[in-house]
C-alpha cells in the first residue's frame, strides 16, 4: 500500500470545507479517487485497489464499470470500503477553477 502523503496543518484547514462536502462516493468522479481499501466481514486481510494504476491502462468509463462489477460481486462479504482521494489532483483542479473565476471578476 502506498504511503499516505502528509499535509501541513494549513493545507488541511484550507481544503477541509471542500472535502467535508463530499458525502458519498457518488459525488466523487473516479479520476479523483487514488485507491480503495476493501475490508471484509470475516476479518481477512484488507484488499487494495489502485484506481490510479487502472486509469493509466483503461478509459474512465471502463474503470468505473470494472470497479462497480467487482464491488457488486463481493458486496455480501464486504464490511466497508474506504475511498482514498487524490488530494493533490483535487486541489489542482480547484485552484485552477478558482484562478479562472477570479480572472473573470
Amino acid at each position: 500500500m502506498p504511503k499516505k502523503p502528509s499535509f501541513s496543518k494549513e493545507f488541511i484547514e484550507k481544503w477541509k470545507p471542500v472535502l467535508i462536502e463530499i458525502q458519498t462516493y457518488d459525488d466523487i468522479p473516479i479520476e479523483y479517487i487514488e485507491h480503495l481499501v476493501l475490508f471484509f466481514k470475516d476479518g481477512r486481510k484488507p484488499a487494495f485497489i489502485d484506481i490510479n494504476a487502472m486509469l493509466q491502462k483503461e478509459k474512465t468509463w471502463k474503470v468505473e464499470k470494472i470497479i462497480s462489477a467487482q464491488l457488486e460481486e463481493i458486496d455480501s462479504i464486504l464490511e466497508r470500503v474506504e475511498f482514498h482521494l487524490n488530494i493533490p489532483k483535487i486541489v489542482e483542479v480547484i485552484e485552477h477553477a478558482t484562478e479562472d473565476t477570479l480572472k473573470k471578476l
